[in-house]
This record gives structure tokens, sequence and C-alpha cells, in this order.
């Protein structure tokens, strides 16, 4: 049994690392403080699940969605889990409102989930045949007007009431829809059609657009109906100016597997390995973010507020202060592109580390040998 003085020590052991933990950086990062602009990266919890889509109606109310059910929110102030009641494989998320939110995703079978503000709750999807190989994006126009597109080319459609199954136009694997109005929808996947890589719905029926060559495409979003970008395996990159889909010019030999942007001159895109590249209306340009993860998606709320999420539920997020300070210091040291992304801890992380400190007095005073025990 401890005496009075081993106690003592004990305690002011615990006490002064929480002292030195309370003085270390460790704090919940606040994207709309609007006191730091740049690359930021930041694991919010110790999940270590892939997180594949991420949405979110402002700074203040985002959503990340991934591996084994998770369901990540953002409040401005910190991240949470959320319970999504599933273990399936979440792949994308959209909503109209912060009430009004879908998840999509599954492996073997489909899973549509759907947010009301208070709860998630799963939505039958009653398709003759059953969707094999999971639902890969949702995007929608309103709460009345949801697309979401799947492994094996299904296409569903969400009238307020009810999915129902759409006629593909003869699509093969679909991995990414968007578009800019309910008649003007584009969906990308997996030479999906003889060699085409790219669908469209004009409010009536599904077809093939002139895409020839596109090559496997992961993800698609546009500005307007006549900027619209699309992204896959190998660099590919396609631009579509309302009238031809043509492919772009770049250094990038990544697999990019998600795009998104402000404007025409402001687009960025992500990719394996923590590849991130930026479009400025005339080239794509890397931007170095101190991540080896493979990143999964991209959004933003501004042209100075944009998170990408991805592998190891890694969550990078973009200021334009960081950017511009990390221009400067690359600048002074001679062009050696310094990154913009600067690691941000959690008060999670402090939380835990003091977890183990005290676990560890307690155990040390129950098991008298003085030596540290595994």
């Amino acid at each position: 049994m401890w005496n009075l003085g081993r106690s003592a020590a004990a305690l002011l052991i615990v006490v002064s690392v929480m002292g030195l933990l309370l003085s270390l950086p460790c704090r919940t990062f606040a994207a709309s403080s609007g006191s730091s602009y740049g690359w930021e990266y930041e694991n919010p919890l110790p999940e270590g699940n892939t997180l594949e889509g991420i949405w979110g109606t402002s700074s203040r109310d985002i959503f990340a969605v991934g591996d084994e059910g998770i369901i990540l929110h953002y409040d401005g102030k910190t991240w949470g889990r959320m319970n999504s009641g599933t273990t399936e494989l979440l792949k994308s998320v959209w909503g109209s409102s912060s009430s009004d939110v879908f998840v999509v995703g599954g492996d073997e079978d489909s899973i549509i989930l759907h947010y009301d503000g208070s709860s998630w709750t799963r939505m039958p999807v009653s398709i003759e045949g059953g969707i094999e190989g999971g639902i890969e994006a949702v995007w929608g126009v309103s709460p009345s007007d949801v697309f979401a597109v799947g492994w094996y080319g299904d296409i569903l459609h969400y009238g307020g009431r009810t999915w129902s199954e759409m006629d593909n136009g003869g699509a093969g694997c679909l991995s990414a829809v968007w578009g800019s109005s309910s008649s003007d929808v584009f969906a990308v996947g997996y030479e999906i059609w003889e060699g085409y890589g790219i669908m469209h719905y004009d409010g009536d029926i599904w077809m093939p657009t002139d895409s020839s060559g596109t090559g496997d495409l992961c993800d698609i979003w546009g500005s307007t109906s006549s900027d619209v970008f699309a992204v896959g395996n190998e660099g590919s990159i396609w631009h579509y100016d309302g009238r031809t889909w043509s492919s772009m010019t770049s250094d990038i030999t990544d697999d990019l597997s998600g795009v998104w942007g402000t404007s025409s001159s402001n687009v960025f895109a992500v990719g394996n390995e923590g590849s991130i590249w930026h479009y400025d209306g005339q080239t794509w340009s890397p931007m170095t973010s101190d991540t080896t993860d493979n990143l999964s998606d991209i959004w933003g709320t501004s042209s100075s507020n944009i998170f990408a999420v991805g592998e190891n539920g890694t969550v990078m997020l973009y200021t334009q202060q960081a950017d511009q300070e990390s221009s400067q210091e690359g600048d002074s040291a001679g062009g050696s592109g310094v990154s913009p992304w600067v690691w941000v801890g959690t008060a999670v992380g402090c939380v835990l580390l003091l977890g183990c400190v005290l676990v560890y007095v307690l155990r040390r005073k129950k098991r008298a040998p003085a030596a540290w025990r595994r």
C-alpha cells in the first residue's frame, strides 16, 4: 500500500501533467472564427475509419460519413459522432437543409439514411431485384427532387415520398452525380456506356454524352450548367462548356476522387496519397498537404473555408491566410514549397493522454512491483 508521501507524489505528477497538457496547443478548431485562413490538418476524433464524403449547410453545420456507419457532425467548434444506427459503409452525403440530409452507401446491399434534424432513420428502397453493390453518391435539387447512383448503374430518384428506379439509359458503373437543375443532371463512372464516361439527364431521359475516352471518372462538380468539371483515375480531368466535353491538360498523374470549387477560376481536386490540386482558370497546380493519406472528397462553404476528408479519419481544412503565410514562407525560403497545411490537435487527444496517465497511476497503486507493466 502506498504511504502518504507516495500518494502526494503521484498527485503532483498528475497535476503537473495536466498543467503541461493544458499549456499545449490542443485546441478544437473553429472554422468560423475568421482569425486564421489557410490549409490546416486535423483528425477530429480518434476514429481511424476512412471518411468517404462531406457536405454541409454552413461552416457551423457539416456532416462527414465513412466506414463502419460513421457519421460525424461539426458545429463550428468541435466534431462529434452521431448515431447512424448502422455499421454499413457510408459513401456520400447531401442535403437541402440542416433538417433534411441524405446519406447513401452499402457494400453488397444498398442503404439510404435520412436526417430530420433530430435523428437518422433508414429509408425503405423497394426496387425489384434490389440494388447490388451499394449506392455510391447522392445529390439533389430540393427535398422532393433527389438523385442517387449505384455501382452497377442503378439510378434512383426521390420525389418527396418514395424512392423509385429510373431508366439508366444503359449506364454501367456509376460513381457520382451532380446537376445544375432537375433537367440538367450528370452522372459519371467507369466506362459506363461503350467507352463513354458521362451520362446526362435532361428532365426526361438519361443518355450518354459525347465523352469518349474519359477513362474511369470518380466525381463531378460544376459552378454553372456551362462550367462543369469531372475527375478520375490517372489524373483524368474533363471540362464541359455547355456544349462539349474536353480533356484538360495538366501534369496530374494521381488518381483523383473528389472535385469542388467556388467558380470557374477556383477549383480544387483531391486524390491518392494526400494529393491536392488547384485550378485558377488557366492551369492546375499542386498544393502541398503534408499528409500521405488518400483523400476521398472535398467540399466547402466559400473560397476561404474548404474541407477535404479521407483515409484514417483525416480531415483537412483550407483557409486563405495560412495559404498566404505559406506562400510568404516559401518565398523567403527560396520557393521551397512550404506547406500551407498545419496540424491542429484536438481537446479529445488531451483527454485521452490524461486518461492514460490516470490509468497508470491507479494501476501503479494497485500493483506493488516498481517496474512498468504492459
